[in-house]
């Protein structure tokens, strides 16, 4: 069963610690944030002594749309369609070392061989994450994927293609579940909010939720406690940048609300 999360708030005496706890520039900072359960995660980092880097106080555009799937902006929405996640991790570290050039043909393909899945697998079962994912129809692209920190490094792909009049959605993975999303269809790309929408409301038939309604699932299968699930999930997009910023938070509120008293 999946658990509603419920926004955390805190009184207003909480904040009126802010001046005398937390420098004066990561204070005002904070509190541009525009969604209230957003800035008490950092507000309690901070009243904890806890540096947070710079990545994290920046605001999140929840109304950020990219202008096409199909126009790159940057080079990493060109390695978009990389099946593999160790590959395409390689592909985008090269990227941001201005070393793409130096990219072999194996790390930028978009599918491996038959042959060569099964050489990356022996080396070690991580290797096959993603590589199993169902091969792409013609013009669609990956905007974004969920990596999840098991065994075999499960992806759940999320993926758009023209269509008349529009665009479409749809998710795949790689055991051949059948997901059910909304909306599946679109006139323009979507908003971030959009497409967080798009994930945290996705079911499959054979795996469950698409967002962290999974670790919701396997912490209530299992004795282990909610620190262990903190990195279980990746959110990534070369078409959204701040997705996996607000996963961030989303996984620190789950924690909060999941941890033992």
């Amino acid at each position: 069963m999946r658990m509603r999360l419920q926004q955390i708030e805190l009184p207003l005496a909480f904040e009126k610690l802010l001046p005398t706890r937390i420098p004066a520039e990561v204070c005002k900072t904070i509190m541009k944030w525009p969604l209230k359960w957003q800035r008490n995660i950092l507000l309690t980092r901070a009243l904890a002594g806890e540096e947070i880097p710079d990545w994290l106080l920046k605001p999140i555009d929840y109304s950020f749309r990219p202008a096409s799937y199909w126009d790159a902006e940057d080079l990493r929405q060109l390695v978009a369609n990389i099946k593999g996640a160790e590959r395409k991790k390689i592909a985008l570290r090269l990227i941001a070392e201005g070393r793409l050039d130096e990219a072999e043909g194996i790390v930028l393909a978009d599918t491996l061989s038959e042959r060569e899945r099964t050489i990356a697998g022996q080396l070690h079962p991580a290797l096959m994450g993603g590589e199993y994912l169902p091969d792409y129809e013609s013009g669609e692209v990956e905007i974004a994927r969920v990596t999840m920190a098991s065994t075999t490094q499960d992806v759940i792909s999320i993926r758009t293609h023209p269509q008349p009049g529009g665009i479409g959605f749809r998710v795949v993975d790689e055991y051949g579940s059948s997901f059910t999303i909304e909306p599946s269809f679109a006139k323009r790309p979507l908003t971030l909010s959009q497409l967080i929408r798009l994930i945290d409301t996705g079911e499959g038939d054979k795996m469950g939720p698409i967002g962290l309604g999974v670790i919701q699932i396997n912490f209530e299968c299992s004795e282990e406690p909610a620190e262990d699930y903190a990195d279980f999930m990746d959110f990534s997009s070369e078409f959204y940048p701040d997705l996996g910023r607000h996963y961030w938070f989303a996984t620190q509120r789950w924690l909060e609300q999941n941890r033992c008293p």
